[in-house]
């Protein structure tokens, strides 16, 4: 267990904490179900709904497991869109256990840089944030959110920016989708 600082909060720090304390948005246990079926619904996507309703994606991602653990008699996930199962929904299959193969949908976040940063720049923050999510405070915070901490850089990073957009360009080219 990680020790907390003992140097106090500074005033910047506690100005911080006041505005983001006063500008946090409270939602009711009704406003919560109904963000949630919205997503489930699929008329807006789960970003867009998350603007409109001024949330993280996390935070919508926690709701609807929270739903889920607490309705377990009348709601049941059927499948997870990864290749492998997830920690917090260990009992869930994928897709592909589920008869659905070749189809993946994953959110994921990245950093990326400019061409010309520099070798040591990249290894400097690839370690920090390597560091960052092998914390076991923060690991514990970003899958209670319903997300898997894994860090993938370089050429690797490369191939799944590529392999994403390739498949969606593939889909949207198949079904003539087009943007409004």
């Amino acid at each position: 267990m990680r020790q907390k600082s003992v140097h106090p909060e500074s005033s910047s720090e506690r100005i911080v904490k006041t505005i983001r304390r006063a500008t946090r948005k409270r939602h009711s246990s009704e406003e919560k179900i109904q963000i949630v079926l919205d997503g489930l619904r699929g008329e807006s996507s789960i970003a867009e709904l998350c603007r409109r309703e001024g949330i993280a994606e996390g935070l919508y991602y926690a709701w609807s497991k929270e739903f889920l653990e607490a309705g377990k008699r009348r709601l049941r996930a059927l499948a997870i869109a990864t290749l492998v199962r997830i920690e917090e929904l260990s009992d869930v299959p994928t897709v592909a256990e589920s008869g659905y193969t070749g189809y993946e949908a994953i959110l994921w976040t990245g950093m990326l840089a400019p061409a010309k940063t520099s070798k040591d720049m990249i290894a400097e923050t690839t370690g920090w944030l390597t560091s960052a999510l092998q914390d076991p405070e923060t690991r514990q915070k970003l899958i209670a959110q319903g997300l898997s901490p894994l860090v993938t850089c370089g050429a690797d990073f490369g191939a799944l920016i590529r392999k994403q957009y390739d498949e969606y360009g593939r889909i949207i080219g198949e079904t003539e989708i087009k943007a409004d």
